[in-house]
């Protein structure tokens, strides 16, 4: 694998680029903020590169003009007077700051103490790398960069939600030429305040059974599997009442809340059909294609559509979820060490998880607002597992006793959670010998997650 340099740490001291060190700063580099950009983006330039990454110590940061705060006559900072003199552009200076150009590179700098700061603080899943001292500390987001094609430049959700906007894909409606671009807000749609689709919790459903240990298995990445699937509306929703079910459409209906007496299941219609006062619930087309099978199977009584706000069905987030499953599973090497990937891995699960969450984020920090995508995609995690346990207890008449997000437990007498898990979750479709095993690290598959006394 050729040396990647997009990613360098810069202190008054040394410099490190990608895996690369690179020695002591040249005294010139720190000289201004455009002296920084204009060497950064030469280099990106020749790599023909779009974007990179500068961290720097608060050292650097100070020499440069990147710690000074705006002045009370609206002066502009010495950092970026001097990317301006330099051709870039840039928004207000922070803990990440993006600098551009018509015809450059994208740079964005980061101040790593400051970032590794306020992740031991609050969260230390925002910052997944070395800390700042630490001597490979751009290792990690370099094979970021290499592996996603885009630089590590805010928190894990921002960087989810903009790798969701790289991804999405222009579709095309039957019966009309052309494609068209995925509407990134859909929100004024006043009959669905109240609109929602939750996961399942122990509180909210569980089943007690007699034996002695309760083992839960988890659903490893569990919302980017659902995200690959999950079929949502690129298109803006619109309203159609008393519409018959349509498969090929998604978005929200509202129906008729429909009875389910196998207390050996939750509702298939998720945590919201429980209030047996709701003589209706909004669901997303992934709860109405569950029970649309389940009637099928005659076991559940179709519901009534009394409303809905749809659009064309489409597999919208297919290709941000197998860009992080492909970044997932790259495979390490000698300049791809197991520890770095480890560290980018668990960059993806983070990232998947609240790049999906910012989907229902109405605070102005999220450049998607698409509920309906965020309650769709919750709904065919839980459709998904409900659909396992429900081929478990059927084939194996082995039944759940709860269900939690992406987990469900099962109840046994052995104290062995391998021996005693059903045979469909070692794999769904295949139980011979040579089929994959449980806790085999694929998405979509089953790990061991705990076990405890059955009290």
């Amino acid at each position: 694998m050729p040396a990647q340099r997009t990613t360098w740490l810069v202190t008054p001291e040394v410099t490190v680029a990608g895996t690369d060190y690179l020695g002591d700063t040249p005294p010139e580099a720190l000289a201004s903020m455009g002296a920084l950009l204009v060497r950064v983006g030469g280099v990106l330039h020749r790599q023909r590169q779009t974007e990179g990454l500068v961290l720097v110590d608060e050292r650097a940061a100070a020499m440069l003009g990147l710690s000074e705060r705006a002045t009370d006559d609206g002066t502009r900072q010495r950092a970026l007077d001097a990317a301006t003199a330099a051709g870039y552009r840039s928004g207000k200076l922070g803990t990440f700051t993006q600098f551009f150009g018509h015809g450059r590179p994208t740079i964005h700098v980061g101040r790593a103490e400051v970032i590794t700061a306020a992740a031991l603080a609050s969260d230390p899943r925002t910052w997944p790398w070395c800390p700042v001292w630490h001597p490979e500390v751009t290792t990690g987001p370099q094979h970021w960069h290499r592996l996603t094609g885009i630089p590590w430049q805010s928190g894990p959700a921002i960087i989810g939600v903009e790798l969701i906007r790289r991804t999405l894909k222009p579709y095309r409606v039957e019966d009309v030429k052309g494609q068209r671009s995925p509407d990134l807000k859909d929100t004024d749609h006043p009959d669905l305040h109240d609109a929602g689709e939750a996961v399942w919790t122990p509180e909210m459903w569980h089943a007690p059974q007699i034996g002695a240990f309760l083992h839960t298995y988890d659903k490893r990445r569990a919302g980017i599997t659902a995200a690959r699937v999950a079929k949502l509306s690129p298109a803006r929703l619109t309203r159609r009442r008393f519409a018959k079910f349509d498969p090929k459409r998604a978005g929200w209906w509202e129906v008729t809340n429909q009875a389910w007496n196998d207390p050996r299941m939750p509702h298939p219609l998720g945590p919201q059909a429980t209030n047996k006062h709701a003589k209706t619930v909004k669901v997303t087309t992934a709860t109405l294609e569950l029970a649309a099978e389940l009637a099928a199977e005659g076991v559940f009584s179709m519901p009534e559509v009394v409303d809905s706000w749809t659009g064309p069905a489409r597999q919208v987030l297919g290709p941000f979820a197998e860009l992080l499953e492909t970044t997932y599973q790259a495979p390490a090497d000698d300049d791809y060490p197991a520890w770095v990937q480890e560290q980018v891995r668990e960059a993806v699960k983070v990232v998947g998880e609240r790049g999906i969450g910012m989907l229902n984020k109405g605070d102005g920090n999220s450049t998607i607002l698409r509920r309906d995508w965020f309650y769709g995609v919750n709904a065919t995690k839980r459709a998904n597992g409900w659909r396992r346990a429900w081929r478990i207890g059927n084939q194996e008449k082995r039944w759940p006793v709860a269900f939690q997000d992406d987990s469900v437990t099962y109840v046994s007498d052995d104290p062995d959670p391998l021996r005693s898990a059903p045979r469909a979750l070692h794999n769904p479709t295949d139980t011979s010998e040579r089929a994959p095993r449980l806790n085999i690290d694929a998405a979509g598959q089953y790990r061991i997650e705990g076990t405890r006394d059955n009290k």
